[in-house]
């Protein structure tokens, strides 16, 4: 079963919206070596782990693209877009602040939900 309208078009808006937040993070601590939100938490956290701003530039640039390409998938209503989604969206809960609120809002929509129909397996819940 896939999603309504109404849905898709706020799993997208979230979606787009962390996808180019955490690219342009990235390319800001690739470019300035340091972050665009200075209270941002996760920038001390990897350098307490010893990755350098440019490394960690890298992996928000990764994942910004990788969000573009799930809600592409989305769009697509390609088979593997559910999971992929759910993976960004718990992976995406330590990029405070703007990743942890939508995130979390996608990580409660598109869990499965028990007693209802299954929009896993397509079949009513057969």
């Amino acid at each position: 079963m896939t999603p309504s309208a109404p849905r898709v078009a706020l799993i997208s808006a979230a979606g787009l919206i962390l996808g180019f937040t955490m690219a342009l993070e990235g390319l800001a601590l690739r470019v300035l070596g340091a972050p665009w939100n200075p209270a941002a938490p996760w920038a001390r956290w990897a350098g307490a782990l010893g990755v350098s701003a440019g490394d960690l530039g890298w992996l928000l640039i990764i994942f910004g693209g990788f969000w573009l390409g799930a809600v592409t998938a989305l769009w697509l209503r390609l088979a593997w877009y559910r999971p992929l989604l759910r993976g960004l969206a718990l992976l995406s809960l330590a990029f405070l602040w703007p990743g942890l609120l939508g995130a979390l809002a996608l990580v409660v929509d598109l869990w499965p939900q028990r007693g209802g129909p299954s929009e896993e397996r397509g079949d009513g819940g057969k």
